[in-house]
């Protein structure tokens, strides 16, 4: 499972759900298994550190490859065991083609060695700035819209209600309205993904002439959001429940 889940928006658990699920799944000898390819980076600890959940076998990947292309499997010594070559109990054969790449290891070792917690600690407070600054440009346009996550992770939504669930993050007009929104910061020269989740969005530094270049997806995003307008204006239906942007490709 994905203990912090991002196609709903990267919304943290509810306080104790992960508790809950470790001890039923122990009760009944089920294995839990956490996907903390992205949300290892929510913090030094990942995922887990920050919500509970004491899973037996992690997925990792993308932070710890230092850019590169990576994946890894962590987990507890009596899980793990079956990995040992020199295990007298059930083996399991894991290897591959690319399976330990020098290159890739001696990148994501660099990159591991980068990131303490000073470091997470300033991509957190980047990431809530960033947030900030998107919520406070959808509340001025008056647009169904809302940036969430939690540390540096972020994800542009398309729909005003707060989320709690799967469920809230489905609504009719959202995809129209993600799709407009991210052709038009296309335009600007902002590669967003069709989900929702900015590329590239922050720098470890902080610092430089970049130092401001998360705060060029708010400008951006208050540049192309016009003001709410009634269904039936421009780009009103179309757009999905009064939304209109401005951008020579929005409405391709």
């Amino acid at each position: 499972m994905d203990p912090l889940a991002n196609r709903m928006g990267f919304i943290p658990p509810a306080p104790g759900f992960l508790t809950h699920l470790r001890e039923v799944t122990r009760a009944y000898g089920i294995l839990v298994i956490f996907d903390e390819v992205i949300s290892l980076r929510v913090g030094y600890t990942g995922a887990q550190g920050r919500y509970g959940g004491d899973p037996d076998l992690t997925a990792m990947g993308k932070i710890i490859g230092g850019g590169f292309p990576v994946g890894a499997t962590g987990g507890k010594g009596e899980v793990m065991a079956v990995f040992d070559p020199g295990t007298k109990g059930p083996r399991i054969l894991s290897g591959g083609t690319f399976s330990a790449n020098p290159v890739t290891m001696t990148a994501g070792l660099a990159a591991i060695q980068a990131m303490d917690r000073a470091t997470f600690a300033r991509l957190e407070d980047m990431g809530a700035r960033v947030r900030q600054r998107l919520n406070e440009v959808f509340k001025k346009s008056g647009q169904p819209g809302q940036a969430t996550g939690d540390g540096s992770l972020f994800r542009l939504m398309t729909i005003g209600r707060q989320l709690r669930n799967y469920r809230d993050s489905v609504e009719p007009g959202a995809d129209a309205r993600s799709s407009r929104l991210f052709m038009a910061l296309l335009d600007a020269g902002i590669m967003v993904n069709d989900n929702g989740v900015p590329e590239h969005a922050h720098e470890r530094s902080g610092t430089g002439p970049d130092r401001d270049r998360p705060g060029a997806l708010p400008r951006s995003v208050d540049q192309r959001i016009a003001p709410s307008s009634p269904v039936g204006e421009s780009g009103g239906a179309a757009a999905g429940r009064g939304w209109d942007i401005h951008g020579s490709g929005a409405g391709a």
